[in-house]
């Protein structure tokens, strides 16, 4: 088992080269998504623009699912706007944030950020329903 292992490493780079292959990557992914530079020391530039880059492409598909849900036409319109309204939205704020801190201090929920900022922006639509539901 041990051996395996020994080989194993022997053919991945090195940590220090692998997060320089993640950070490039990342800077190439940045520039071809058009996304504004981070602010920040350098380090935490490095790492807030892998984190940025994995959360942005996650966000975007998942803004691209719920726009173009079959679900999403059959709903009411006013539900069905404050859904779209809320995921553009949500998907221009986090594009825009030029914090590599954030990025850092956000690098778990920033994956569910419009779904999150969708949820919270329909509730009180939601609500609303179940309340006239009531009478």
């Amino acid at each position: 088992m041990r051996k395996h292992r020994e080989e194993w490493l022997r053919k991945r780079p090195c940590q220090a080269c692998w997060r320089n292959e993640q950070a490039g990557a990342a800077m190439a992914q940045s520039e071809q998504m058009n996304l504004p530079a981070l602010e920040g020391s350098e380090a935490d530039k490095e790492w807030a623009q892998v984190i940025r880059a994995k959360a942005i492409a996650h966000n975007r598909e998942y803004h691209q699912r719920l726009v173009n849900s079959k679900g999403l036409d059959t709903q009411d319109a006013e539900l069905r706007l404050a859904i779209v309204s809320a995921a553009d939205a949500a998907l221009g704020e986090i594009e825009a944030q030029v914090s590599a801190a954030w990025w850092i201090e956000h690098r778990f929920d920033a994956l569910n950020y419009i779904r999150e900022k969708t949820a919270a922006a329909i509730a009180p639509i939601m609500g609303a329903g179940e309340a006239g539901a009531d009478r």
